[in-house]
């Protein structure tokens, strides 16, 4: 079976910068990546709206968007697609930041290995499919405990029978019952 093509949108107005991915994809196995290339932000948010898109290489200096700007655009219109930073700047703590702000890496331009670009895209369709999982898993742990916690319940202490020994129910705070583990019956394990 044919594995599909990544859907790769490059956010990128330099002429020259794009032209070297591109030549980058070119030496990967044929139909594995399509590429298609926007010279402003605003194309690019009306292109991700409409879906379709695995990953965006974004630069950070654009006529109509600069720096992190760019990075909480995508962010926002694309929530569910990966992101990586395309940058002419070294700078570690710009990197941490647009990484904070949504982007899956940060990638400097000059500095791209040939193999390295579509394997970057690789990982980082990865990352952002374990973080959706796990975040995911998260959410509904949080659910799950607040379904139990809703079914365990403080009881005010005058409603309580608190006849001391191995009643179910103890005081907790003065003037508040709460409930023991014998009220919940024998444990499985006795």
């Amino acid at each position: 079976m044919k594995e599909k093509a990544l859907q790769v949108l490059l956010v990128e107005d330099n002429a020259e910068d794009a032209r070297l991915l591109r030549e980058m994809f070119s030496k990967e196995k044929p139909d594995s990546f399509e590429l298609t290339h926007l010279l402003r932000m605003s194309e690019a948010t009306v292109h991700l709206a409409k879906g379709g898109v695995d990953i965006v290489l974004l630069d950070m200096g654009l006529p109509d968007g600069h720096g992190l700007d760019t990075v909480r655009r995508t962010h926002a219109v694309a929530p569910n697609v990966p992101v990586i930073v395309l940058t002419g700047l070294d700078d570690e703590a710009l990197a941490a930041e647009a990484m904070k702000s949504g982007a899956q890496d940060y990638l400097i331009k000059g500095q791209i290995e040939n193999r390295a670009l579509p394997r970057a895209l690789r990982h980082a369709i990865e990352r952002h499919r374990l973080q959706t999982e796990t975040d995911l898993i998260r959410t509904d742990q949080i659910r799950f405990k607040d379904e139990f916690l809703s079914h365990v319940f403080v009881v005010p202490a005058d409603r309580g029978s608190h006849s001391g020994g191995n009643s179910p129910l103890i005081e907790d705070k003065p003037g508040e019952m709460r409930l023991t583990p014998e009220a919940f019956g024998p444990s499985p394990c006795s």
